[in-house]
């Protein structure tokens, strides 16, 4: 009976041995995730920060070309009212060319 009783206890101690290995192994995995966790967060943060840089760009971009367009704009109403002077000035003279031939 004294055997088993010692082997009892032996078998207690051990496991409560395993047991407290156990509870810091757990310990030390939910470290490394909460690091792992912030380590992902920050790769996405400083996706986003590129992303978001990359839009800017994208938008300096597109004012400059909108500028020019509008110049060009400008430039084609000009020459469309050249065009009509010289439409009118051709329909002007045109008959009496016509005729005078």
């Amino acid at each position: 009976m004294a055997y088993f009783i010692r082997r009892l206890r032996g078998i207690r101690k051990d496991t409560s041995v395993q047991l407290s290995r156990a509870k810091t192994l757990l310990n030390t995995v939910n470290g490394r995730r909460d690091v792992l966790f912030e380590m992902l967060e920050y790769r996405n943060m400083m996706a986003s920060k590129q992303f978001g840089l990359q839009a800017q760009e994208s938008a300096f971009k597109m004012e400059i070309m909108t500028e020019s367009m509008h110049n060009i704009a400008k430039r084609t109403g000009k020459e469309t009212v050249s065009m009509k002077v010289i439409t009118v000035v051709t329909l002007f003279f045109l008959p009496g060319t016509f005729i005078a031939v």
